[in-house]
């Protein structure tokens, strides 16, 4: 499966208010991801969807930064924008928000450390973890898009999947 990444490590964004696009979105609860041996979380993914037209688009997979979050209010905006003004011409379908462990509704690791003694590879085990496990609920990236820490996030998650012999893709 091949995946587009964009690391983005620091990004501002001024968005046009957006009219038509009609957004939803749902959760999933991914449970008992593991982030070291003996070491899970739950994670929450919150789903926004394009209700204004069929899904024919991608799915983009969103990781924010140290402090990101999927709350509908800090998105909401974004959504609007992306489903309804894409310069490329092709709307898109769905946006994934990960919710690394301790953040959001993600649960607070399970079985040893506590949230602060998490470090970027748990983090990127959990993003691996969350990529395994998002097609089984019928979401299915094919880019992910990230910023800040989520950036550093997303290449130690390549870099560990190249170090096994496959990638992101």
């Amino acid at each position: 499966m091949k995946r587009l990444v964009i690391p983005v490590f620091a990004i501002g964004l001024t968005l046009a208010s957006a009219v038509g696009a009609q957004v939803s979105y749902f959760d999933v609860m991914l449970e008992d991801v593991g982030l070291r041996p003996g070491v899970t979380a739950d994670l929450n993914v919150r789903v926004f969807v394009n209700d204004s037209q069929p899904c024919q688009g991608r799915t983009v997979l969103l990781v924010p930064g140290a402090w990101g979050a999927a709350y509908p209010d800090w998105w909401m905006p974004f959504m609007e924008a992306f489903f309804t003004d894409n310069p490329a011409g092709r709307n898109g379908c769905r946006v994934a928000i990960l919710e690394l462990p301790g953040h959001g509704d993600s649960g607070l690791p399970d079985g040893g450390p506590l949230f602060g003694e998490l470090g970027q590879g748990d983090y990127a085990a959990a993003l691996i973890g969350a990529l395994e496990r998002l097609p089984d609920w019928g979401v299915k990236p094919k880019t992910i898009l990230a910023y800040s820490m989520g950036g550093i996030v997303t290449a130690l998650a390549q870099q560990a999947l190249v170090d096994q012999g496959t990638n992101l893709r």
